[in-house]
């Protein structure tokens, strides 16, 4: 064998305390932090709704910018 090898394998992997285990047994805990990373920032796109404003507002601005850039060449 190397004596640099690529992967090194812990064959004695240290030893969960109590409290680390009781802390992964929560299962409403587990169960938010998986909501919350799985549902999106915006629950509603940008164009739908509420927003509408908010959208058409920045489809002007990328629109005048385009054109800026199309006519200044």
């Amino acid at each position: 064998m190397a004596s640099n090898p690529k992967y090194i394998i812990d064959r004695k992997p240290d030893q969960l305390t109590d409290e680390e285990i009781k802390s992964t047994k929560d299962f409403k805990k587990l169960t938010y932090r998986y909501q919350k990373a799985t549902t999106p920032l915006y629950k509603t796109p940008l164009y739908k709704y509420k927003y509408r404003k908010v959208f058409m507002y920045l489809l002007i601005i990328a629109l005048v910018i385009w054109l800026l850039i199309l006519f200044t060449e």
